[in-house]
């Protein structure tokens, strides 16, 4: 029988996913759907970063997300450090 091990992914990669796909705004729906996340691990994460200027939004339905250039500056950092555990 067959073991699957599910990796959780940690809230540095979680932050870099949404950072990296907000760089050209984009819906929640799509931070989803192309993040492979789920509702309840994207809102807090989604309105954590609006609230510490690493987002912003634009327009009211749907509202867009787009990486700041703060965040453009937490995304490099966070992807210097993930990268030395990272496997080769």
């Amino acid at each position: 029988m067959p073991i699957f091990m599910i990796m959780k992914r940690c809230r540095e990669e979680l932050i870099e996913i949404i950072l990296e796909l907000c760089i050209e705004p984009v819906s929640r729906s799509k931070i989803i759907d192309q993040g492979n996340l789920n509702f309840c691990t994207v809102n807090p994460y989604v309105n954590r970063l609006v609230s510490a200027g690493l987002l912003e939004t634009f327009g009211t339905c749907p509202i867009a997300y787009k990486t700041t250039p703060k965040g453009m500056e937490t995304l490099e950092r966070i992807k210097t450090s993930m990268d030395l555990f990272r496997p080769f």
